[in-house]
């Protein structure tokens, strides 16, 4: 339910990324907190829906690209003060992490490489290499590959190479590419002697390892639906509502407490407009 619940938040977030126009590293590092948060805790303990606002507040000061509060407050509709209090909150649990290496820049770097390649191999061969819109198409889709793999767990359990790799071999697939050379490439394949038998050993362990990010990929792939998400979030209401019983309060009943202190500060400001509207009368 817990894993379920962050991938449809996580969608959250890079829904609100592209509305904000944001770069990908802010959704990426965005993600990666709400993973590192749930890693350690549970979403008993912390409302994801919450705590995916304070994820993308923190990540956009972190890779700086900074929005204010009251403007991710707008956006989702939420007191600018359940933001900052959960931001708190957040930091401590993911232990003051705030690092994160996204995939998008090694996936650059290797498409850059793959022009390379193809530009050496188009030379001494019979058949022309992709047109140039060929490999946009094929570098757009490996970034909305390395997108639906952020939703998985690849991001905690492998490299931002390695993702950016499977990203780009992904792309190139859909475009009815095959980047075996390249891989043969990149592995060193072309050695001699004990470097070649080294080196097809190393495209054995990268294979190995695309193989199964790619199947990261295919589970992360399937969508969320709001109804599924929904029925989570009734059970973990009925959950805190049975531990609140027993006394103490979860970070949500907080949020709660920040939710009516910020809706008696708009009444607040209301009263005292008024009151400057009737003086000045």
């Amino acid at each position: 339910m817990k894993k379920l619940l962050v991938k449809f938040y996580s969608t959250r977030i890079q829904k609100a990324c592209s509305e904000l126009g944001v770069p990908r590293k802010v959704q990426s590092a965005a993600i990666v907190f709400l993973q590192r948060l749930y890693i350690w805790h549970s979403a008993i303990e912390h409302d994801p829906q919450h705590m995916m606002l304070a994820c993308l507040y923190l990540a956009c000061k972190a890779e700086e690209c900074y929005f204010s509060a009251a403007e991710l407050a707008r956006l989702a509709g939420a007191p600018p003060a359940l933001i900052l209090r959960h931001e708190l909150t957040l930091l401590s649990a993911i232990r003051y992490d705030l690092v994160v290496y996204h995939p998008y820049r090694a996936l650059t770097g290797l498409w850059e490489d793959w022009q390379v390649w193809l530009a050496a191999q188009e030379q001494g061969a019979d058949s022309a290499a992709p047109d140039e819109q060929t490999r946009q198409r094929v570098k757009d889709a490996a970034l909305a590959g390395a997108d639906v793999l952020l939703l998985s767990d690849a991001p905690l359990l492998f490299s931002p190479g390695q993702i950016a790799l499977a990203a780009l071999r992904s792309g190139a697939l859909r475009r009815g590419l095959k980047l075996d050379g390249f891989l043969q490439h990149v592995c060193g394949q072309a050695g001699e002697g004990g470097e070649k038998a080294g080196s097809a050993n190393a495209l054995a362990a990268v294979l190995k390892v695309l193989g199964e990010i790619d199947a990261l990929g295919a589970q992360a792939a399937a969508p969320v639906e709001q109804e599924q998400a929904t029925r989570a979030d009734k059970v973990l209401k009925t959950c805190r509502a049975a531990l609140s019983k027993k006394g103490g309060k979860t970070s949500v009943e907080e949020g709660k407490d920040v939710e009516a202190e910020g809706s008696e500060e708009t009444k607040a400001e209301k009263a005292k407009r008024k009151r400057t509207e009737s003086a000045g009368q």
